[in-house]
């Protein structure tokens, strides 16, 4: 029997060789943070557009050109996408971030600079499984998959991206190693939507 992912949530991972220059890594470990109100949670940076920064500029250009990858190869559309926000995260030991959605957004990138040690991995939330959604059970599950995990987790490594879009919500596990910098980026769609005649013919501009 073969199984095919009909109406799957589109989240793409690669452990990529690109790697921050020492420079460019100082550069955010530099940036200013906002102090979170528990001590067991991550940084964030203060600055919502970091990309822009003359000394990010082969980053931005690595970080954007992933995303219309994953828009060309994963979800197969022509429409255009442009960058909107680009942040970093920080976390020391026994931090972790908490579950969040990014509104406003239509697919987020996460981009892992610094994260040695164990932890600090990437879960993806459900409220309900795709299993649940025409029929709100409380199954028995035999083995995880898919189809019927409403969380799903990706070991993280230096140098991976996580693509996926903006409504899903995520977090990630308690961090145990020193240092984990991460770049974040908000994508949204540009430009001409619909089709004439469908009634339905808009025109973003970002």
């Amino acid at each position: 029997m073969n199984k095919h992912f009909f109406n799957a949530i589109p989240i793409a991972t690669e452990h990529t060789d690109y790697f921050l220059k020492n420079d460019e890594v100082d550069y955010l470990r530099k940036l200013e943070y906002n102090l979170p109100e528990n001590k067991n949670k991550v940084k964030v940076s203060q600055r919502e557009n970091i990309l822009n920064d003359t000394c990010m500029r082969d980053v931005k250009s690595f970080i954007i050109d992933k995303a219309e990858e994953y828009k060309k190869n994963i979800l197969q559309i022509k429409n255009e996408i442009i960058l909107t926000q680009s942040w970093a995260t920080f976390n020391t030991q026994n931090t972790s971030h908490h579950p969040h959605m990014h509104p406003n957004t239509f697919i987020s990138l996460v981009y892992y600079v610094k994260c040695k040690g164990e932890g600090g991995n990437i879960v993806f939330e459900l409220e309900k499984t795709r299993l649940q959604e025409g029929f709100n059970f409380n199954y028995t599950i035999d083995k995880y998959n898919e189809y019927n995990s409403l969380t799903w987790t990706f070991k993280t490594k230096e140098g991976m991206i996580a693509i996926f879009p903006g409504w899903l919500r995520h977090s990630t596990t308690p961090f145990e190693g020193k240092e984990r910098i991460i770049i974040g980026a908000n994508f949204f769609i540009t430009g001409t939507i619909g089709m004439k005649g469908n009634t339905d013919l808009i025109n973003l501009k970002c």
